[in-house]
């Protein structure tokens, strides 16, 4: 079942059905809200109903996926290296199997490297009528001006608690669960969905957002100290972060006149910094307590 986004979702139907589908879509917004999964729904109107599973599971023949988890040619790379996208145009070049379609996605196409999106450009300049592409990011800043030009773009927005909270209420979610899984998931269905299905993620998930909120709010020593033992995880930072973007967002809707001392501006500028490879990530976190306590 698909949670929110009727409005892309509608769109992509109707330049399917009337035959107007573009050669590349870039799919933009948060992580976790679903841009894979209608990236797929998309992809589906293409071929036979029994391929669904296949596309799916990314057995697909046809349907080629790409991100940072999902190299093709290389391993634990920290980007998607020219490598990798020279396979995706050694595979386009190829006769699809069902001869009539054959997809690229990539998800996470922030992590290409600056070559490797100069390498990609020759797709998306020069594609063959049966290859499409689809470019999935939660950060299109960091997409070359060129690459981005040569795709059609489509927003995706946070989902709204009610259409999370009719899902939750499809799958008998005790009310108790459901406030947690709303909050805790702030409009992300893929979040929501997990915490659903998943005990054992819904128990991590709202551990970490209790210590977020713990930690917001502690006294200095203790941030201090919650920063020197978190600097070293980069994905717990970028969390943190998120937690405090959704609380400035709270705040905000609640008292709209009232001025923040750590603005979401703020907030997402550090966080392009923390993902500079540079950076003091400890340095970086004391900084930001400093703010929250003004």
């Amino acid at each position: 079942m698909m949670i929110g986004h009727t409005r892309q979702r509608a769109y992509m139907k109707s330049v399917y059905e009337s035959g107007t589908a573009a050669h590349a879509y870039l799919f933009f917004g948060p992580e976790h809200i679903g841009k894979l999964a209608i990236a797929k729904e998309w992809v589906k109107f293409f071929f036979p109903e029994e391929n669904a599973a296949l596309i799916d599971r990314g057995a697909h023949p046809d349907v080629l996926y790409l991100s940072r988890e999902r190299l093709l040619v290389t391993e634990n790379q920290k980007e998607i290296g020219i490598d990798d996208v020279r396979e995706v145009r050694r595979r386009i070049a190829l006769r699809p199997n069902s001869g009539a379609h054959f997809f690229v996605i990539i998800d996470g196409a922030e992590d290409l490297s600056e070559e490797a999106q100069n390498s990609f450009l020759k797709v998306l300049e020069e594609p063959p009528s049966y290859a499409r592409c689809i470019l999935i990011t939660d950060s299109p800043e960091r997409l070359l001006p060129t690459v981005v030009s040569r795709t059609v773009p489509m927003e995706f927005a946070f989902v709204s608690d009610t259409e999370i909270s009719a899902y939750l209420s499809d799958r008998r979610v005790s009310s108790d669960e459901r406030e947690k899984i709303l909050m805790v998931s702030f409009g992300r269905p893929g979040i929501a969905a997990r915490m659903c299905e998943d005990k054992e993620f819904y128990k991590k998930e709202s551990g970490e957002y209790e210590s977020f909120a713990r930690a917001a709010h502690a006294d200095m020593i203790d941030q201090f100290l919650w920063s020197q033992k978190m600097s070293q995880d980069a994905d717990a930072i970028e969390k943190f972060f998120f937690f405090l973007l959704v609380e400035c967002r709270k705040r905000l809707l609640a008292e709209p006149a009232r001025a923040e001392a750590l603005s979401a501006r703020e907030i997402l500028r550090l966080l392009d910094m923390m993902r500079e490879t540079n950076v003091n990530r400890r340095l970086l976190l004391d900084n930001v307590f400093l703010s929250l306590s003004r």
